[in-house]
Formats: structure tokens, sequence, C-alpha cells
């Protein structure tokens, strides 16, 4: 399958990437089906082009709250332990 975008659910509250979806078209929280409104409450979404390497490594990034942009989370505080 051809993915084209990657949309990301995360965390209003702190970023944290909580669901994603690959997909032809971008998402929305219509994804959720009848959940929708429940988790428009506390999560937020976010659609970027799809990358294979973002897929499988999901977990080091998450969302700044306040540009609405993928940032670094986990790996940026591994390489500073070694700096």
């Amino acid at each position: 399958m051809d993915y084209q975008h990657l949309t990301l659910f995360f965390s209003k509250k702190t970023g944290k990437i909580c669901s994603y979806c690959a997909s032809e078209t971008p998402q929305d929280m219509s994804f959720f089906g009848d959940n929708e409104e429940d988790f428009s409450v506390i999560w937020d979404f976010l659609t970027v082009d799809y990358d294979a390497f973002l897929m499988k490594n999901i977990e080091f990034f998450k969302v700044d709250l306040v540009t609405k942009t993928l940032i670094s989370d986990k790996m940026t505080n591994l390489l500073k332990q070694y700096r």
C-alpha cells in the first residue's frame, strides 16, 4: 500500500503521541467513530507526510503544543546525557 500521510493523535496536555494512522488521505478525529467527541476532549491531531522511520520510532517523538510541530523527545534527552 502506498501511504502518503501519517496522522498523529496526541495528548493536549503533554504532546505525547497516543495513537497514529498511516493512510492515503489525511485523517481527523472522526477516525475514532463513536468515540470522536470523547477523544477530542483530551487529544488533538497533526498530519505529516508519511515517514517509515517516524512510524518505527514513534516513541522518540512528541508534538510541541505551542507550535503544533513534531519534535524529538526521548532522543534529545538521551543525547544530552552523553554530552
